[in-house]
């Protein structure tokens, strides 16, 4: 009597190549795509700072290589703002800034232009840690029903006793553009997300999100009560 044998199984050439190639391209991946995210945001803001000094470095340097005349452009710029932080120093130094400042307040579109970039740069720069107000949030929007993540930057009281919080909406993958919006409380919910986190979720388009949150809505517990209730506690 022939002896039968157990059936073998056999996985199709057609999922073997698939799998002997998913994860070497899933590891480059993971490699490739932060590096080119990063290197294209550097890149943008090189561009609005020490990419302007390039032409002049060429032009009035003695003949260099290209590839220095960024290297060159970036230590210039960095003396520059290393200078320009010495003179605001001294005394004479704030008088001459006071007196540049008045200056510019008097010219109409100019000054509303420097005025909310200084207050930008103070905010991120020069804020107290425990009063910096930058929170990960989500909003309603673009429409009801539909949240996103944004980082909420402070508030704004209207005249009639409103109020609404400034609401920055970074886009993906490109976090330094984006949307800024002013929500109300309601539509405004706490998450508990760092900085960190809500930046990696962004940039990856949700790919490295969690896998649950827990709301609060602003119109309940304003943003940044919880952390002085805690506060309260321990004292």
């Amino acid at each position: 009597m022939a002896e039968t044998s157990a059936p073998k199984c056999t996985v199709p050439r057609k999922n073997k190549i698939t799998h002997t190639f998913r994860k070497p391209l899933i590891s480059g991946l993971l490699i490739v795509v932060p590096m080119g995210v990063t290197a294209f945001v550097l890149k943008l803001l090189y561009a609005f700072t020490a990419g302007r000094l390039s032409p002049f470095v060429r032009k009035y340097i003695d003949p260099v290589p290209d590839y220095t005349s960024p290297v060159i452009a970036s230590i210039l710029l960095f003396a520059f703002i290393y200078f320009m932080g010495l003179i605001a120093s001294v005394v004479v130094g704030k008088k001459l800034i006071a007196l540049f400042e008045n200056l510019i307040q008097t010219i109409p579109f100019v000054k509303s232009i420097y005025k909310a970039s200084k207050q930008v740069v103070e905010s991120l720069a020069f804020a107290q840690e425990d009063t910096a107000f930058k929170i990960p949030v989500l909003i309603e929007f673009p429409c009801p029903g539909m949240k996103c993540i944004g980082l909420a930057l402070g508030t704004i009281r209207c005249r009639d006793g409103r109020e609404y919080y400034n609401v920055f909406v970074p886009t993906t993958p490109n976090i330094t553009v984006g949307l800024y919006l002013l929500v109300a409380p309601e539509d405004v919910y706490k998450c508990d997300l760092t900085i960190d986190e809500a930046v990696k979720i962004i940039v990856s388009g949700g790919i490295l999100g969690p896998e649950q949150m827990d709301l609060t809505s602003a119109a309940i517990t304003p943003l940044g009560a919880p952390m002085e209730e805690e506060e309260d506690d321990e004292e």
